[in-house]
């Protein structure tokens, strides 16, 4: 059967044990394992050989096949001519030197990179992804050779050339004559253990086999051990380098079938219970349900109360073995997945190759070969070509720091902590030894023990990310738990953690060394609840109540138990907060002692102490609220319950209250405690927990006006708005408005008593009514009748000496409103009403009806004016009149527009006047007379009456509609006036400017005309006179115009519309 190479699914690394050959360990194993005869043939250095297979291809049912070849008698092959590279370094575009893809297991070339530059090289899979830790820099020319199987190009970068690239193709290689069968590696089973699911019958060994399954893996691994090198030396003084005890190889195998499950127990389970041919049943997809411990606290037993339920897990069996073998040199070794080859000495050849690799096996290669069936292709027969093993790498940037503080198993013991390791991760898998020392001289391995006593410690093997372009991802770091690690119950403790790594063949790398330093866990605070005061009302003297204060203290015993709590106290200022943490002692007020108030505890009993006479350890009680702590070595409480938890009720009496000069007290307390097992190191301070106290004495009763209050006039909406005003009363936090009616009132009072006549005033009636409230029993009788006006409290303003609230009345309301107040202190003490009442009332407004109005024109001699009759409409007489007088027509339409009063309604000119009526007897009314200059302009008048005011009674004056319009014209005497300003001609026109009384508006007296005639000259200088009337130009003054054409004469006449009058003629000008 043709052997094929398959790179991903079946790798096999090779490592030359050259320190162990160095040191003699080497030829130690030869004469214990070999006979006489054949050490001669079995001398060289020892090379160790570890393999896995992918998961998904599954395990094989038979032995692995080891061979030997030495490495010579073949011949590699070019594979392309020389290429130029110029590619910088660390490019994202390296140059890929490619040959069709055929998978390479050598790949040979000479790398020339140009003056003053490198070439950087390293080999590639068929999938494109560089190989781990097989780049190669070279600086000056060079043969540079590669060793891996399933090379398919070179990725270079750098700028020169390569060439010479030569190569041995891989499946041609597997399958040369020459292979050497070296041993046969299996499973360590009895013959009929695994029947029908393994080839436990073939016998294993080196060649030729004869050894059963068990003893050819006992035999593997005591040389394994015999080989296995101690740690190197740490390096530092003060820590040993770590003892690791070789496994026993019996009790190591027999660990591997323990029920736990062992590694050989899911191994087995996995081949009986799949088939290679059946896609549904394959050994990849087999898992084995496992009960496992449950999460829980390192340092705490499994099963213990508290800790977690067991876990099903379902673990994929061959995963776990591929990730064993290839972290384990010892189980690669047992489970069948490593030797140790012995092959005789040989001459090393001359290092004229520049490699990634060590080259300890330079004299042989190996393969592993192994039959493996797949579903729908068969049986095929799969090699493993060696690569070179790259060194071990150390813990690169170690670092350690604190993951979480662990409780301590039982009652003041000390606590631990769970400590993270963290570094970068190897470029290959590896696994690492973590050892710790937390004193000097002493180093602790933190690896778990192997199973069933057979000694040393299982190496970590840390999970792996994937790849990214055949790297690690940046920045990928691996991390090893410390799950118990101490604290100090004091101070600080430091703790050196110890990492090197360890490689599949059991080589060392150097130690890396990172400090920690764990602090000690702080006091545990005392639990401090709210504080509240209780003030004795009866017992204050003057304004200095005295109060008990009390709050609650609690303290969690499940970690440790309490020495004593100290709890401090004072006053502070309730618009400053409490504001910071704070000791000093417990200020209850007053004289006496401040000290602290101290709570001891003596084994589970907590008392006060009350040593010293007149403290505030002798005035305070203390009550137990929660029972009795558990028994100091139980276990801590589940998560959720509070049985170790104790509360305590402490109350503190005669704290001295003064509210002389506050309304409202605040009270702060703070706690701090020590711990049993550190009495003399305090806990940080809890607090403060404030409480605040208010005057539980009522505030001062308010007083009131006793006058009676008008409310400003109506507005729109129909409510009518007053303020109510009163003394801010000492000790208040708000007021409470007490309403009433005035008939509700007075029925109260008696309800015998008549009710008020109509006509009496709003005056009588207020004075009526607080002369009832006077009587004996009114006043008590009257409270009866008051109901509250606003659910909430009308806040006090401190700032305000005089408190107010606008009030709100039926704007149609025709009675008395009383209004009492109450204040309500912080405490909610409400003091008396107040013993007057207040009395608000809403104004009316005397509004006259309209009135009308009569102009006469008057002449006293050389003056003259007009004669206004006011007459009042009906109704109540009118206090007077106000008249208002305008020149222009179109601004009588309202009042408003016709500006200010020209006569008051109180102007020394009226007086009492008659009108006269075409019927029946003259009206009675009011007169005045204006006098004014006359014009010939037409006057405007209106008038508005103007009604009686008594603010004393609630009466305010208003104002009546204005009367309709009234015009009139007093004309001068004479003609009117005529002045010619001058005059101006231009070459066809002339100007005349003139100026005139008369108005250019028409009047009542009709159309005022201003007339130009002309004298037109015609002919040869001969004049003809004409009369032709020409338009008139108003523009500037009033009265200039100008004649529509040349004039040689003119003449203007003035005259009012209508005709008559007079003519008044000019000259023509020169």
């Amino acid at each position: 059967m043709t052997r094929m190479v398959w790179p991903h699914a079946f790798t096999l690394a090779a490592s030359a044990l050259r320190e162990a050959f160095e040191t003699g360990r080497a030829a130690k194993a030869v004469r214990e394992f070999f006979p006489a005869d054949d050490q001669k043939d079995h001398d060289g250095v020892p090379n160790a050989l570890r393999w896995c297979v992918a998961p998904w291809l599954g395990m094989p049912r038979m032995p692995f096949e080891v061979y030997r070849r030495p490495r010579r008698g073949f011949r590699a092959k070019p594979l392309l001519e020389p290429v130029k590279i110029n590619a910088p370094v660390g490019s994202a575009a390296p140059v890929a030197v490619e040959w069709n893809h055929v998978e390479m297991y050598l790949v040979a070339c000479t790398a020339d990179p140009a003056p003053g530059r490198v070439l950087v090289i390293e080999p590639v899979d068929r999938r494109g992804e560089p190989m781990p830790g097989r780049r190669v820099t070279v600086s000056t020319a060079q043969s540079v050779l590669f060793r891996a199987a399933g090379i398919a190009s070179l990725r270079v970068s750098g700028e020169g050339e390569l060439s010479n690239v030569q190569g041995v193709e891989q499946t041609g290689y597997a399958n040369l004559a020459d292979w050497q069968r070296v041993e046969v590696v299996g499973l360590p089973v009895e013959k009929g253990l695994l029947a029908g699911a393994y080839d436990d019958a073939a016998p294993q060994g080196p060649e030729a086999a004869s050894l059963p399954g068990f003893e050819a893996a006992r035999r593997r691994l005591q040389l394994a051990a015999y080989l296995q090198l101690p740690p190197p030396p740490t390096g530092v003084a003060d820590l040993p380098t770590p003892t690791l005890p070789r496994p026993d190889a019996v009790r190591y195998l027999k660990a591997l079938f323990e029920p736990q499950p062992g590694i050989m127990t899911l191994i087995a389970k996995c081949l009986q219970n799949t088939d290679d041919n059946d896609p549904a049943h394959l050994q990849r997809d087999f898992r084995y349900d496992a009960t496992i411990d449950g999460l829980r606290q390192a340092d705490l037993a499994a099963g213990t109360a508290g800790t977690g339920d067991p876990a099903q897990a379902a673990l994929p069996v061959v995963g776990i073995t591929m990730l064993t073998v290839t972290g384990d040199s010892f189980a690669a070794t047992g489970l069948g997945y490593g030797t140790v080859d012995f092959p005789p000495r040989q001459r090393d050849v001359p290092a004229t190759h520049a490699r990634a690799t060590d080259p300890g096996l330079w004299g042989f290669d190996y393969m592993v070969t192994a039959r493996f069936t797949l579903p729908w292709i068969g049986t095929l027969e799969v090699a493993a070509l060696s690569s070179d093993a790259l060194a071990p790498e150390p813990a690169v940037a170690l670092a350690a720091a604190r993951r979480y503080l662990n409780r301590n198993p039982a009652r003041d013991t000390e606590e631990t902590e769970s400590v993270a390791l963290t570094w970068r991760l190897s470029a290959a898998p590896q696994g690492w030894l973590v050892a710790t020392s937390h004193k000097p001289d002493e180093v602790k391995v933190c690896n778990a023990e192997r199973r069933g006593g057979a000694g040393g410690y299982d190496p970590f093997v840390p999970l792996r990310p994937a790849a990214a372009n055949g790297d690690l991802p940046p920045g990928a770091t691996t991390s090893f738990v410390d799950p118990v690690s101490p604290v100090p119950m004091a101070g600080v403790s430091t703790t050196r953690y110890l990492v090197a790594g360890l490689d599949v063949f059991g080589v060392w790398s150097p130690w890396r060394i990172a400090a920690h330093s764990a602090p000690a866990k702080t006091v545990q605070l005392p639990q401090l609840g709210a504080a509240a005061v209780e003030l004795d009302k009866a017992a204050a003297m003057g304004k200095v109540v005295p109060g008990a204060l009390t709050f609650d203290l609690a303290w969690d015993w499940s970690d440790r138990s309490p020495d004593q709590v100290e709890i401090h106290g004072h006053f502070f200022a309730p618009s400053a907060g409490p504001g910071a943490p704070f000791l000093g002692g417990f200020a209850r007020g007053g004289t006496g002692p401040t000290d602290a108030l101290v709570v001891r505890f003596v084994g589970d009993t907590a008392t006060i102490d009350a040593s010293v006479p007149g403290s505030v350890g002798s005035d305070s009680s203390l009550e137990v609220l929660a029972a009795a702590p558990p028994d100091p070595g139980s276990p801590p409480a589940p998560p959720g319950q509070d049985a170790d938890l104790r509360k305590l009720r402490i109350t503190v009496r005669n704290l001295r209250c003064d509210f002389s000069s506050a309304s409202e007290l605040a009270f702060a307390i703070c706690a701090r405690a020590t711990e049993r097992v550190r009495p003399a190191e305090w806990s940080g301070v809890v607090g403060p927990r404030p409480a605040r106290m208010f005057d539980p004495l009522p505030p001062a009763v308010p007083s009131l006006p006793i006058d009676l209050q008008w409310t400003a006039l109506p507005d729109s909406t129909g409510r009518a708005r007053g303020v109510l005003r009163w003394p801010r009363s000492s000790g208040a936090r708000g007021y409470v408005i007490w309403e009433c009616a005035e008939t509700a009132l007075r029925h109260a009072i008696n309800p015998a008593a008549p009710e008020p006549a109509p006509t009496d005033s709003l005056l009588t009636r207020a004075a009526s009514l607080r002369a009832a409230l006077a009587a004996p029993g009114a006043d008590e009788r009257s409270l009866g009748a008051f109901a509250r006006l606003h659910t909430e409290l009308i806040p006090d303003v401190p700032t305000r000496p005089t408190q107010e609230l606008e009030l709100e009345l039926p704007a149609s309301a025709a009675t008395l409103f009383a209004f009492r107040v109450s204040a309500v202190s912080a405490s909610n003490e409400e003091s008396e009403r107040s013993a007057s009442v207040a009395l608000f009332a809403v104004p009316k407004i005397m509004r006259p009806t309209q009135p009308s109005l009569a102009l006469r024109p008057v002449a006293d001699g050389a003056s003259r004016g007009i004669k206004l009759l006011a007459l009042a409409g009906p109704g109540p007489s009118p206090a007077g009149f106000r008249v208002h007088r305008v020149r222009r027509a179109d601004l009588v339409d309202d009042v408003g527009l016709m500006g200010p009063q020209i006569l008051a309604h109180d102007a020394t000119g009226w007086h009492n006047d008659e009108l006269p009526t075409l019927r029946g007897p003259a009206q009675p009314c009011r007169s005045i007379v204006d006098a004014v200059t006359p014009s010939w302009a037409t006057l405007f008048y209106k008038i508005v009456a103007i009604g009686s005011e008594n603010r004393a009674a609630g009466e305010l004056r208003g104002e009546s509609l204005a009367s309709a319009t009234q015009s009139i014209v007093i004309p001068p005497e004479g003609d009117p006036s005529l002045a010619i300003a001058g005059t101006s001609s231009g070459s066809n026109n002339c100007v005349l400017s003139f100026a005139t009384n008369l108005p250019v508006a028409p009047c009542p007296l009709g159309r005022a005309t201003i007339e130009v005639f002309a004298v037109v000259v015609s002919g040869a200088g001969k004049a003809r006179a004409r009369g032709q009337r020409r338009d008139v130009v108003r523009r500037g003054r009033r009265g200039r115009a100008t004649g529509g054409r040349p004039a040689t004469a003119a003449q203007l006449a003035l005259c009012p519309s209508g005709g008559a009058a007079p003519r008044r003629r000019m000259a023509p000008p020169a």
